[in-house]
């Protein structure tokens, strides 16, 4: 349904491609470093085309009255929005309800007796005011650790030689404590 309640393209056969939604980001890094962080600027406004096929000539002047009607521009003013109905478009995340004809092309032979003409559609929705937010990482940052520094051999055998010690005193309790 395209233009009203109940207005349907008189076309043999109407395909819609698969609607493109875009997100706006803007992406802002500074001067000498890695990486950059990403600001959402709100959602843009999905496109998609309509290609409309025919082989039963009688429909002809029903669709030039038609493109006439929704499809021309009127001169000197701006094109007003058309109501749109279709299942997929209805639903989420794209809820069009509004388009805007964007592009309209000429006729084009596909077989003998079967002609196809396809109308490209951008979103229409009015603007609302959106105030960007600073994205967070979807993935906890990593925690820093502190940096073990290295140890000389000196060290390593003083370790060694406490570790002995210890191990000793403990043995001389324990012999103490049985001879008790």
């Amino acid at each position: 349904m395209l233009g009203g309640v109940g207005v349907q393209a008189p076309a043999d056969k109407t395909t819609l491609s698969p609607p493109k939604l875009k997100r706006n980001w803007d992406v802002r890094s500074g001067f000498g470093i890695k990486g950059a962080f990403c600001v959402y600027t709100g959602e843009g406004l999905a496109t998609f085309d309509a290609k409309f096929e025919f082989w039963n000539e009688a429909k002809e002047p029903l669709w030039n009255q038609f493109a006439a009607i929704f499809l021309a521009a009127p001169k000197g003013a701006v094109p007003a929005a058309l109501g749109i109905y279709h299942p997929v478009l209805a639903l989420p995340p794209f809820y069009i309800t509004n388009v805007q004809v964007t592009e309209v092309e000429g006729w084009s032979l596909v077989t003998p007796g079967k002609w196809q003409t396809r109308v490209s559609f951008l979103q229409y929705r009015p603007a609302e005011p959106f105030k960007p937010v600073k994205t967070e990482p979807g993935v906890p940052a990593v925690e820093k650790s502190t940096v073990a520094k290295p140890k000389t051999v000196q060290e390593i055998r003083m370790e060694e030689a406490r570790a002995k010690l210890n191990e000793a005193v403990a043995e001389g309790a324990r012999i103490r404590a049985r001879s008790t």
